[in-house]
C-alpha cells in the first residue's frame, strides 16, 4: 500500500493516481475581488463537489490511467485543487489534462506531455505551485488564473481546497520564478 500510494514521492518506483492537494492559506496581501470566472461556472463547480459527497462510491473509483483520459474524463479526485483545475482546464480548453500526480508534479507532467509551461503567468492558465512554495503544503497547489497584476508580480486564482476541502475560493500568490503556468501545447 505504501508504495502504490506514496511510491512517486519516496522513490519507490513511478505510480500513477490522482493527485490531492492541502493547502496552508497565507494572509491574503491584496483586497479580495469578485471572481473573474462567471459565477454559473463556480457555483456549477461546487454543486457537482457536492453531489460527489453524497456518493462516494463513485468518487472513490476513479479511474487511474491514461485510458480515463482520454474516454473524457476528469480523472483526479473530487475536492481537491486538482480536480478543480482539471474541470476548468476542460471548459476553456475543452480537453482533459494527460497528466497524473499530485499540485507539485503537474509542472514536470505537463511538460513532459508537451505542455507549455513558463514562470511567465498568463490569464486562463493553470498556476503550479512546488510543494511547500507560498503556503502550498505538502502536496503543492494548483489554482486557474483569472487575473495577472498590472507590474506582472502576482497573479489572482480560483482554486478548490485553497481554504478548506471543497472550498472554492480566490486568492492571490506571487509569480515568483518558482511557480509554473500551464497551457494546452500549441496546435502546429
Amino acid at each position: 500500500m505504501l508504495r502504490r500510494r506514496f511510491g512517486g514521492a519516496l522513490g519507490l518506483g513511478k505510480v500513477q493516481y490522482p493527485g490531492r492537494c492541502l493547502a496552508v492559506p497565507l494572509p491574503s496581501v491584496k483586497a479580495a475581488r469578485p471572481p473573474a470566472l462567471p459565477l454559473a461556472t463556480i457555483v456549477a463547480t461546487v454543486m457537482l463537489v457536492s453531489m460527489s459527497a453524497l456518493a462516494p462510491a463513485a468518487s472513490a473509483a476513479a479511474p487511474t490511467t491514461a485510458a480515463a483520459s482520454a474516454a473524457g474524463d476528469n480523472h483526479f479526485f473530487a475536492g481537491y485543487c486538482t480536480w478543480q483545475a482539471a474541470e476548468l482546464a476542460h471548459q476553456t480548453w475543452g480537453v482533459w489534462l494527460p497528466w497524473f500526480g499530485d499540485a507539485g508534479d503537474w509542472a514536470a507532467g505537463a511538460e513532459a506531455a508537451g505542455w507549455t509551461v513558463s514562470t511567465s503567468p498568463s490569464v486562463h492558465s493553470i498556476a503550479a505551485m512546488p510543494r511547500f512554495v507560498q503556503g502550498s503544503g505538502a502536496f503543492g497547489h494548483v489554482g486557474w488564473v483569472t487575473e495577472i497584476d498590472p507590474d506582472r508580480a502576482g497573479v489572482t486564482l480560483v482554486s478548490m481546497n485553497w481554504r478548506g476541502r471543497g472550498l472554492v475560493t480566490e486568492h492571490h500568490i506571487l509569480a515568483d520564478g518558482l511557480v509554473a503556468f500551464i497551457t494546452p501545447p500549441e496546435a502546429d
